[in-house]
């Protein structure tokens, strides 16, 4: 039988072929510039090491009864993350060895270097008979904290390791697929627009969002002017949290009003909340929030309101990484996440300080940064660009 002409043959071996992979789009790799904010020891990938005693078990059977022995005789409270016995392929069999002790337990250099198997376990209920060659070895001296410094640490000794997988993920960068990461630079543009109505030099905005619902709770620019250096875009933004939730407490008598374009219509506007549980807004009603806020709005029980305290749950998109100041204020009302465009001299998530990683505090929360860095960098009110100094929150 005639075999099918070679074109006919490349056109069946097509038809078996997969469809190709869809083109990558326009957004592909917006996850990768934005970049978390961890504590250092999680993102090194070298581990310290210290000294223990080890021995080979000549005899295997006794395996068993020398970790019991041992485990009386030489505790190891440090080193609990390390097994006591390490396997080595050893030809077409394997050999075995145990950690005795921590070199660092006896008190001179020279004796470390010339101890013998036979005086370390002098008077201890250690079955010398089963115990080989002793000799020094360094381990890993503490847990580690991610898989790449499991591997590094796999190299000296057997460590113990529980991943934990959304860590790694903030590791390798892929925390957000492409439609998250095209939603978190769509907020983070608003923060962007809203920081051209700053009042002051400093240019700054701030966007606060529910992310259940991708609605706009509040958004600010920096209010710094005359005789309000505490308005901050961040510490304004919370206040408008708290006055959606019946609270808040500063002075906006002097500030734009209007609704923002994204929101109901009109041009772009300096401050703006959420409407709820009949809240007056800024945009509707400014007399009602003249001088700290009126009764109208305290007397609002919050408890019946059945709203989360502050920020909880929220996220914040502002344009430049926040002082000292308005990190505490967005830990004291427990915020989610922050996104921030560009890092700051004095900045406290991040560059000068890392406030939201201080294991003494009642609340934590994720940050991230990079998002639109060059815009957010670069910001303009109306036709004048700002000189960088004049970036910093200070």
């Amino acid at each position: 039988m005639n075999k099918p002409y070679r074109g006919v043959q490349l056109q069946r071996a097509q038809l078996r072929m997969s469809p190709p992979k869809k083109m990558k789009t326009e957004n592909a790799g917006l996850a990768r510039r934005i970049t978390p904010v961890l504590a250092e020891e999680l993102t090194r990938t070298s581990i310290e090491l210290q000294w223990v005693f080890v021995a080979d078990i000549v005899d295997k059977k006794a395996t068993s009864r020398l970790i019991q022995q041992l485990s009386v005789e030489f505790p190891l409270p440090t080193l609990q993350h390390l097994k006591r016995v390490r396997s080595e392929p050893k030809g077409k069999s394997s050999a075995l060895s145990v950690i005795l002790c921590n070199a660092d337990d006896l008190e001179a250099a020279a004796e470390r270097d010339s101890v013998r198997l036979k005086d370390l376990v002098e008077g201890c209920d250690v079955s010398v008979e089963c115990l080989g060659n002793l000799y020094r070895q360094r381990v890993p001296a503490s847990t580690p904290l991610t898989r790449a410094q499991y591997c590094e640490a796999t190299k000296y000794w057997p460590t113990m390791f529980h991943e934990d997988k959304r860590l790694e993920k903030l590791l390798r960068g892929d925390c957000f697929d492409d439609k998250e990461a095209l939603r978190i630079e769509t907020h983070m543009r608003e923060a962007v627009s809203i920081a051209r109505r700053s009042l002051g030099d400093t240019v700054v905005g701030a966007v606060i969002v529910d992310p259940e619902t991708d609605e706009v709770v509040a958004m600010a620019c920096d209010c710094r002017h005359g005789n309000h250096p505490l308005h901050h875009a961040v510490s304004v933004c919370v206040d408008l949290v708290a006055r959606s939730q019946g609270g808040g407490a500063f002075d906006f008598e002097s500030i734009s009003t209007e609704l923002p374009s994204n929101v109901e219509g009109g041009e772009a506007t300096s401050l703006f909340y959420k409407n709820r549980h009949n809240v007056s807004n800024l945009a509707t009603n400014t007399e009602a929030h003249k001088g700290r806020a009126k009764l109208a709005d305290k007397s609002l029980d919050r408890s019946a309101l059945k709203t989360p305290y502050l920020c909880t749950g929220y996220d914040l998109y502002v344009t430049h990484e926040p002082d000292i100041m308005s990190a505490m204020a967005l830990l004291h009302s427990r915020i989610r996440r922050v996104f921030y465009g560009c890092s700051t001299a004095y900045g406290a998530l991040g560059s000068f300080y890392k406030l939201h990683l201080q294991p003494g505090l009642n609340h934590h929360f994720e940050v991230f940064k990079g998002v639109l860095e060059d815009e957010c960098k670069s910001i303009k009110r109306g036709d004048r660009e700002l000189e960088p100094c004049k970036q910093i929150c200070t």
